[in-house]
């Protein structure tokens, strides 16, 4: 799926914003939520379907490098994040304060709209599961996800 998100999302396009403890961390589709999908869906189905787990993440990009180890409750997700590079080069200001907590709602409500523009962007260009067999678990989840981050709660009446 990855491949296929580098080839519909443009060098220079709209980004998805990631906010950690107050700083803000642009996330190009391009070539980092690309590299970040099959990680955040499987973060996602898991959360959906167990009340209670683990998740040790990778994220590769190089612009959104770091490892988060994720643990998850029935109400509270907590990330202990180790920051190696990301674009803007806080990684210093963010290594002060390497931890979050939040609830479980608003962790997966936040994924619910960088995974629709992703799912909507595929569509669009033309791929189906036949093409993508990871389309159809994508699908499902932004499916399954109950609302919109607190961002993009206000639009929800024009999503489909």
């Amino acid at each position: 799926m990855s491949d296929a998100i580098q080839t519909v999302f443009p060098m220079e396009t709209e980004r998805a914003i990631l906010v950690w403890n107050h700083v803000y961390l642009p996330l190009s589709y391009k070539y980092d939520i690309s590299l970040m999908v099959d990680d955040i869906v499987k973060i996602c189905e898991d959360m959906l379907l167990m009340n209670h787990g683990t998740r040790l993440v990778h994220w590769p990009s190089n612009t959104f490098a770091a490892v988060w180890d994720i643990a998850w409750e029935p109400m509270v997700v907590s990330v202990e994040a180790q920051w190696s590079r990301v674009i803007g080069s806080t990684e210093s200001i963010l290594a002060c304060r390497p931890r979050i907590s939040i609830s479980r709602e608003d962790f997966l409500a936040e994924w619910k709209a960088p995974l629709d523009v992703v799912l909507v962007a595929l569509e669009t260009a033309g791929y189906t599961p036949k093409q993508i067999a990871e389309l159809h678990r994508l699908k499902t989840v932004v499916a399954q996800l109950p609302q919109y981050g607190h961002l993009y709660r206000n639009d929800d009446a024009s999503r489909g």
